[in-house]
């Protein structure tokens, strides 16, 4: 079972180990340090945590909103129910990550790396998808209203059971994508076409 801990008694640690934090706020750190096997409940992140690792890491009702995570790494982890409006995680690597019921919202995943990712019933409303390598990842009842995929292919990315209304992406990276009939028609003005109904 993992020890509960202050984040002050561990905040100088290159490593992290096999503990549990709740209900504290966290700033940012002022070297590397990379967590393992710990669990976060209603933690609040705020600041800059450029480079961090996480890895086996359980965030629930977390907040992370306008933080810094750029360059960082979440390996192996789950985000359950949190906050992430606005966290910024260009250049990041998300690899075995599931985030679940979270809003995030005006957030920056771009230049990044997400591979065998869950991304089920959340908002990712007006967020940034930009430039960034998609393996293997499960699009799962989220909203991706007006949300950015420019230089992202989506070749195999399944988005049947996602509001997609007002995404911008390259003509040639929706090569393989697969959508709804109803879904195909947001995608008519890279065409060049003019949807109307007859007679009208």
């Amino acid at each position: 079972m993992n020890e509960l801990k202050k984040i002050a008694e561990v905040k100088n640690f290159e490593c992290v180990s096999s503990c549990t934090f709740k209900e504290e706020v966290i700033t940012e750190f002022h070297h590397y340090i990379e967590f393992q096997n710990c669990m976060f409940e209603k933690v609040t992140f705020a600041g800059n945590f450029e480079g961090i690792q996480f890895q086996n890491v359980c965030f629930k009702e977390c907040r992370f909103s306008n933080s810094n995570f750029y360059g960082s790494s979440f390996i192996k982890t789950t985000l359950e129910s949190c906050n992430l409006t606005g966290i910024n995680m260009s250049g990041s690597t998300l690899i075995d990550v599931t985030i679940s019921n979270s809003k995030a919202n005006y957030s920056n995943f771009s230049d990044g790396t997400l591979k065998h990712v869950i991304l089920k019933e959340n908002d990712f409303s007006e967020t940034g998808f930009s430039n960034v390598r998609l393996e293997r990842v499960s699009f799962l009842k989220n909203q991706f209203m007006k949300a950015d995929f420019h230089n992202t292919s989506l070749n195999q990315i399944d988005f049947r059971s996602n509001e997609i209304e007002g995404i911008t992406v390259n003509l040639p990276d929706l090569a393989g994508a697969i959508v709804t009939p109803n879904q195909a028609v947001c995608f008519f003005p890279l065409l060049g076409l003019v949807v109307k109904e007859e007679n009208s």
